[in-house]
């Protein structure tokens, strides 16, 4: 979503329609925060409800507690200001990173805990 937004220009002047195309800056980043939340919400559910009890996988969520604040304030304070986009982009990849690192960890401590 992040990446729709930093290319919106150039996407609508050679005919791509995504959805920052088509709906715009302000709607596309509640859309970004809409499906960011709901990776937090399958987290909590893996690790409540399908795994079984499985609480250390919630370490997977401190960076959306740390990060994702400071990249939805980017995006919703310069509406239109390029440069603030690549960093909130380059934060993105950052809470991916260390999701999936915390992820892998949680997973493991759970297993080791149960075994």
């Amino acid at each position: 979503m992040i990446g729709q937004i930093i290319d919106k220009d150039a996407d609508q002047a050679t005919g791509k329609w995504g959805v920052a195309v088509r709906l715009g800056i302000k709607p596309t980043r509640y859309i970004y925060l809409g499906v960011q939340l709901i990776l937090c919400m399958n987290i909590i559910l893996l690790a409540l409800v399908m795994m079984n009890n499985a609480w250390p996988v919630l370490i997977a969520l401190i960076p959306y507690a740390i990060i994702l604040p400071v990249i939805f304030k980017q995006l919703r304070q310069n509406e239109n200001q390029l440069e603030t986009f690549k960093r909130a982009a380059g934060l993105n990849v950052l809470l991916h990173l260390y999701f999936s690192a915390l992820f892998s960890i949680g997973v493991g401590l759970a297993i080791f805990l149960k075994s």
